[in-house]
């Protein structure tokens, strides 16, 4: 029965074929692929993806890494695409994560709005939640002074943006407060005094003060009064004033 034979073979090797097609399309589908999401005007911000060992993609190349640093079980790098941009030269950023749930990868929305991220762009801390604040000074050719920030918290394993508004600080200095409880942290920015210096934030002898702000509330929950430097101010601006030095902010602030 040789026909026979040959029509079984021929079956036997439909049903292979069909079975590594469905197989193949399986994989495909159930392969881990990177998860984005847009805020109007800048473009995929966030990207989630488990091949923590393929090279990250900057905007115009790979990416460089600036600096690293740890928020509790998680390796944060700082990244992008041009170390040290001339004055005419744009620069596209980075933040990875890498923890227990896998690596996370957000663009930086500062870089995007010409600030520039260096080495000393990067601060966290691991109470009472790891969180980190990622900033950088305005470039040379844009008119505006000052320094734009952008904080990250994690949350069960997983890093998140809480909020897409940027923090600004007109004298250029923002740091993180552990904020009491199981709770986000605080975001402190040190602001110039200088009500006549226009939409450029630029005046001579400014004095300065701080702006204490929760994290997704666009105002500043209260201020310090003005000194003449930032080494005067109540806790020197890297810690949490005292609260007997904190009042309500002015109508200008924020």
């Amino acid at each position: 029965m040789p026909g026979a034979g040959s029509r079984s073979l021929v079956v036997t090797l439909a049903v292979t074929g069909v079975v590594l097609v469905a197989a193949l399309a399986g994989a495909v589908l159930l392969r881990p692929r990177p998860v984005g999401s847009a805020a109007p005007g800048h473009g995929p911000i966030t990207t989630q993806s488990s091949q923590a060992d393929l090279p990250e993609q900057c905007g115009n190349g790979p990416c460089q890494l600036l600096t690293s640093a740890t928020a509790g079980d998680s390796t944060v790098r700082l990244l992008a695409d041009n170390l040290t941009p001339s004055p005419d030269q744009t620069q596209n950023g980075r933040v990875q994560f890498r923890g227990r749930a896998g690596t996370t990868v957000f663009e930086t929305n500062i870089s995007q709005d010409e600030a520039v991220l260096t080495p000393s762009s990067l601060s966290c801390l691991s109470r009472p939640v790891p969180a980190c604040i990622v900033f950088g000074e305005y470039s040379q050719h844009n008119q505006k002074a000052g320094a734009l920030g952008e904080v990250f918290v994690e949350r069960g394993g997983y890093w998140a943006r809480p909020s897409y508004g940027l923090f600004y600080s007109s004298a250029g200095y923002f740091t993180l407060w552990e904020a009491d409880g199981d709770t986000a942290p605080q975001v402190i920015t040190v602001q110039n005094d200088c009500p006549n210096s226009g939409d450029s934030g630029q005046c001579a002898d400014a004095k300065v003060y701080v702006q204490l702000f929760s994290l997704g509330v666009d105002n500043p929950k209260s201020c310090t009064k003005s000194v003449g430097a930032i080494s005067l101010l109540p806790g020197h601006g890297t810690v949490l004033p005292p609260a007997t030095d904190l009042r309500a902010c002015p109508k200008s602030a924020g």
